[in-house]
């Protein structure tokens, strides 16, 4: 069975939040109820929050990735963790110390620092198993 539903996206990025969220308002307002609302390229947590609120059902976002690709990983307390800086040569503590995901229960600071510009698989699972994990304990 096909569906329908009605993508939000388009805006440049640059905007506003309040700019920003009240178009994805009008735009869910005007949207039937029956019909799911995706908006594109929401990544932060609060538009997360904020987007669902004003009606969204489905995002997508680039943002975890494109964070892990430059040596930083997300973390629950603090924001950012940028393993990328000389700090974390030596610090073989976890990544998080908190955190029950593979990727910091496997690999300390300074794996990360060592390997993050010789072996791009770990930027996959970074962004993938720690921004995941990240992502479901916010909600």
């Amino acid at each position: 069975m096909f569906h329908v539903g009605i993508a939000i996206g388009g805006l440049s990025g640059g905007e506003e939040k309040s700019q920003f969220w009240r178009v994805v308002a009008t735009c869910c307002d005007a949207i039937p109820p029956h019909l799911p609302r995706y908006v594109m390229g929401v990544g932060f947590p609060v538009d997360l929050v904020i987007c669902s609120l004003l009606g969204a059902d489905m995002f997508d976002c680039v943002y975890p990735t494109r964070t892990a690709r430059f040596g930083t990983a997300m973390v629950r307390h603090g924001g950012l963790l940028h393993l990328n800086q000389k700090q974390f040569v030596d610090d073989f503590t976890p990544i998080e110390k908190e955190c029950d995901c593979h990727t910091c229960r496997t690999y300390t600071r300074a794996y990360v620092h060592m390997v993050m510009n010789k072996v791009l698989i770990f930027l996959w699972l970074s962004s993938l198993c720690k921004h995941a994990f990240v992502y479901c304990d916010f909600f």
